[in-house]
């Protein structure tokens, strides 16, 4: 994948060593695995050759924690860009799994993973459909989150925990927040997120830990052509925590009023603490873009 983008002429200062190391690494693995030392240098060249020949890569732009591509038209392979998303990608992998095995709709299933340190490869096929819109059937994806909240937690504390972690993680993602994003925004927007995010952060946090995917946005959900949900992508930032979590992302495809009705569709207590000022701090931050 590298070779060939690296063909094309569009790395760019700063992408391209997490790439190629990924790569290299990779090979040299490979080689070690099925070629004796002698042979390694000839099939290197012919190794990378075929693969190029072979198949048609395209990236896919959009994500900010993986350089990812569409390798022969049917396969995503994703390389971390960083070691906390490196980290991700081990959690990811072993998670989705557990997800498939308990979910009668689509997820990723990992047949490919390369580790070396911090730099990470995971390749999946493709799962088929596009992206949720208003007009699509997103009331069905009431019945698709109460499946993906019914996943046993007791399956997954040695790869996500038990939630215990969710108010520290909020606390430090505000410090986050207080440094790096509020001294860059206006006056009005600055203020609305302040209100909202202390607002969340002072809540009770009582609620029943469950499996959330914990970036519900639009971009993935998929459907089928006639706009009926058919799988989740995109496990990166799964977690076990609150299920509000999982119906802020989509307060701007749907309003504030149609989320409330699609929230209730999923017997999610209407005092679930933090979902209110979830939803809000996503509007508020959102509201410009």
């Amino acid at each position: 994948v590298a070779y060939q983008y690296r063909g094309q002429g569009r790395l760019l200062s700063g992408s391209p060593g997490v790439l190629l190391r990924s790569c290299r690494c990779f090979l040299r693995q490979f080689l070690r695995q099925f070629c004796s030392g002698h042979q390694r240098r000839g099939h290197l060249g012919v190794l990378v050759a075929s693969l190029v020949a072979m198949v048609s890569v395209r990236q896919i732009h959009g994500g900010w924690g993986s350089f990812t591509f569409l390798v022969g038209g049917d396969h995503i392979l994703r390389f971390a860009r960083t070691a906390s998303v490196a980290a991700a990608h081990r959690r990811e992998v072993a998670l989705l799994p557990v997800v498939a095995a308990s979910v009668s709709f689509l997820v990723p299933r990992p047949d490919f993973f390369f580790a070396d340190g911090d730099r990470t490869v995971m390749g999946y096929p493709v799962v088929v459909g596009r992206s949720l819109t208003a007009a699509d059937d997103w009331a069905g994806l009431a019945s698709v989150l109460r499946e993906l909240h019914s996943v046993p937690v007791a399956d997954l504390v040695g790869v996500l925990g038990d939630g215990s972690d969710w108010r520290p993680y909020y606390s430090r993602l505000w410090d986050e927040v207080l440094a790096v994003v509020l001294p860059v925004l206006d006056v009005e927007l600055r203020s609305a997120l302040e209100v909202e995010f202390l607002r969340f952060l002072g809540g009770g946090f009582d609620f029943t830990p469950v499996l959330v995917h914990r970036d519900l946005a639009a971009e993935h959900v998929l459907v089928d052509d006639g706009g009926s949900v058919v799988g989740l992508i995109d496990f990166e930032d799964a977690a076990v925590g609150d299920p509000a979590i999982d119906f802020a992302g989509l307060v701007d495809l749907l309003g504030a009023s149609e989320s409330w009705c699609w929230r209730r569709s999923h017997s999610m207590r209407p005092s679930s603490p933090g979902t209110h000022q979830l939803c809000a701090s996503r509007k508020a931050t959102r509201r410009r873009g």
